[in-house]
């Protein structure tokens, strides 16, 4: 019975209009948001704040809440909409192997070009009133430094499934397969689209000292979306970020770093930096060439 509604249910909304669709959507987020708030609560239980809590009731919260702001709404709008999620991540045409080896390398060699603006942003002088801002990231850095102390396998296994694998899914969901498409089909030009996208992703990841090189990283994982029309990429690139740099942050904790890598990987090397700029453009003119050749046309 509940299978036969839900399927009555499909592409009931597929024709509304774009003021109709913010609100379907908002709806959506705010009822899987909510039953996230109930389940946080409860985790939550006896303990008097985030400091006491264990780690692993912190991590599933934010497993949850991953879920269901980013996740969930998605499926359900696109189900209620009458779309196909295979056509809405993959495109319509072929995904080519050699695109995915660039993008990957395009992700390496950006890890010192981030972190290079991390360091500039870090070092801008903020207004008192953003103060609050401030330190809600403190808050955040130190339930991520707790997850990365933790001393338990599971945890850090889990912590890189959430990190690599599931934000990279559900923020591009969101921010790339959504915003941008909704954005361009409301009439915007790609550049407004992409770069619109960008800021909201940074913004909404209330992260001051971070809002550059995220900003511009959003930029990049908006064009590889909108010139390929392929959701699946930009995904593959956000995973092979976030998993290179979960997995150098591991490494760092745990070893004794000489100080001309850690030089390099920090961005503090000049010649790395201006390396690694080169190489990005080489790798993103070859993609450019790439789904050109493929005829993957940009999103419209």
């Amino acid at each position: 019975m509940f299978l036969c509604s839900m399927r009555f249910l499909k592409g009931c909304y597929k024709d509304i209009s774009i003021g109709q669709r913010i609100v379907l959507l908002a709806a959506m987020i705010l009822f899987f948001s909510s039953i996230s708030l109930i389940a946080a609560k409860l985790l939550q239980g006896e303990y008097s704040s985030i400091a006491t809590t264990p780690v692993e009731n912190l991590l599933l919260r934010q497993t949850l809440d991953t879920i269901a702001f980013f996740i969930l709404p998605l499926l359900v709008y696109l189900y209620l909409r009458g779309k196909s999620l295979k056509k809405w991540v993959f495109g319509s045409q072929q995904l080519d192997p050699t695109v995915f080896v660039l993008i990957g390398l395009m992700m390496l060699v950006s890890i010192p070009i981030v972190q290079a603006l991390a360091a500039f942003n870090a070092a801008i002088p903020f207004p008192e009133s953003w103060q609050l801002a401030i330190e809600m990231e403190a808050e955040i850095n130190n339930v991520l430094n707790r997850f990365f102390e933790s001393d338990s396998t599971l945890v850090a296994i889990w912590l890189f499934f959430a990190i690599a694998i599931l934000a990279p899914i559900g923020e591009e969901f969101l921010f790339r397969g959504l915003l941008i498409r909704f954005f361009n089909t409301s009439g915007w030009s790609a550049f407004s689209s992409v770069t619109v996208s960008a800021f909201i992703f940074s913004l909404l990841h209330m992260q001051m000292l971070g809002f550059i090189p995220r900003f511009l990283l959003g930029i990049l994982l908006g064009y590889l979306f909108y010139r390929s029309g392929a959701l699946l990429y930009s995904i593959w690139a956000h995973f092979m970020y976030n998993g290179l740099a979960y997995m150098l942050h591991i490494y760092e904790s745990g070893n004794d770093v000489p100080e001309q890598l850690a030089s390099a990987v920090s961005g503090e090397s000049v010649i790395v930096l201006t390396l690694c700029s080169i190489l990005l453009l080489l790798f993103v003119f070859l993609f450019i060439k790439r789904v050109s050749k493929k005829r993957i046309l940009p999103l419209s």
